[in-house]
């Protein structure tokens, strides 16, 4: 559906067919015309349900103290961000904003935040700066943001590593070797991860 809409040549025709797209997955019009924007640059030909979710959901404190940091100390919020591994920002709202935040040059040359802003859609651009807007971060510190984050994935490769070793458990010639290897390597990467409070914000 992206492809077609890609194809539109008229912009007021692309966005009624974005926002006729947009009632039908029963998410905001300016959130298709975006991904149909971004589909016909990169030549893609679906968004995932998945990601159309995330992209409506509610920020999470993690991206909120991330994203004013960002704005207000960037090269503070980038130190920290670079701790980080793509994996990590999955499902997030704010997943394409970090995740280009990440790609930045380690260059003193680099104006911050200009420099990311840049780099940024017009939804994209607004919704770090309303995060920006707010006086304060909000109840996490940047290193309790990347504890946060860190702990949430390797929790998501054991729930998926445990699945699979379910799934397979019991079949006739089933080597379940290499996934229970990674699940042992996953608890220990896990048990080596400093825990942030996990109370008190919605992780």
């Amino acid at each position: 559906m992206l492809t077609v809409a890609a194809r539109i040549p008229d912009p007021a025709a692309r966005d009624q067919f974005a926002d006729r797209l947009a009632h039908k997955a029963r998410v905001t019009e300016d959130v298709v015309r975006a991904e149909i924007r971004r589909a016909a640059a990169a030549r893609k030909t679906e968004v995932s349900p998945e990601r159309l979710r995330s992209l409506t959901a509610p920020l999470r404190d993690v991206e909120k103290g991330l994203l004013w940091a960002l704005m207000h100390t960037p090269e503070e919020a980038l130190k920290v961000l670079r701790q980080l591994e793509i994996i990590d920002l999955e499902g997030l709202r704010s997943q394409d904003i970090l995740a280009k935040a990440l790609e930045l040059p380690n260059s003193p040359d680099l104006e911050l935040p200009g420099g990311l802003m840049e780099r940024l859609t017009d939804q994209e651009q607004q919704l770090l700066t309303s995060v920006a807007a707010g006086r304060e971060s909000g109840l996490l510190d940047l290193d309790t943001c990347v504890q946060s984050l860190r702990f949430a994935r390797i929790e998501r490769e054991l729930a998926g590593i445990q699945r699979e070793i379910d799934a397979v458990s019991g079949q006739p010639g089933s080597d379940l070797n290499p996934l229970l290897r990674r699940k042992n390597e996953l608890r220990t990467e896990l048990d080596r991860a400093r825990r942030g409070p996990r109370d008190g914000y919605n992780r």
